[in-house]
């Protein structure tokens, strides 16, 4: 399990278009069954963006959080650490962290521009394809709300844990 999410981490864009990908070829087949009227589509996109941004606002603080936890701890070698979170961020795995949480911005920040577009031409779209890219949209939120907080927990969860004897 662990190496799933360390190749999940380390390469979070492949797994996010692979995920969406095969969302989009299920939801292709599916989406005939959602009845959904343009109105809707539009309250929907709307909401998405929204959340995005406001997510993305979200993680810019956390990760501002992490960051001044950093610049409070001096450098140490890893044999010197005295406790678990100067084991972390004087280890190479700060550098992911903060990578994690660097995508997870640029990414809502797509979101957020992709629905405000479609926003703009949701006329020359059919409510199918309005339909797919909201869920895409949404897919991509959920997926990197997800991953923000399980790195977010864990880095919380570091401080508990002392250093091995």
């Amino acid at each position: 399990m662990n190496r799933l999410l360390d190749g999940y981490l380390n390469h979070p864009g492949i797994w996010d278009v692979v995920i969406c990908v095969a969302a989009c070829i299920g939801l292709h087949y599916g989406a005939d069954i959602i009845a959904i009227s343009s109105s809707e589509v539009s309250s929907i996109q709307t909401s998405l963006a929204s959340t995005a941004v406001s997510l993305a606002g979200f993680i810019i603080a956390a990760l501002t959080i992490i960051v001044t936890f950093k610049a409070n701890i001096t450098a140490k070698r890893i044999d010197d650490s005295a406790n678990g979170m100067e084991l972390l961020f004087n280890s190479d795995n700060y550098g992911r962290i903060v990578s994690v949480f660097q995508f997870a911005i640029l990414e809502l920040v797509a979101c957020f521009g992709v629905m405000h577009g479609a926003m703009f031409i949701t006329n020359m779209l059919t409510p199918r394809h309005n339909l797919l890219l909201a869920i895409i949209v949404l897919i991509i939120i959920l997926l990197s709300l997800a991953r923000c907080l399980f790195v977010l927990f864990n880095v919380l969860s570091v401080e508990s844990q002392t250093k091995p004897e």
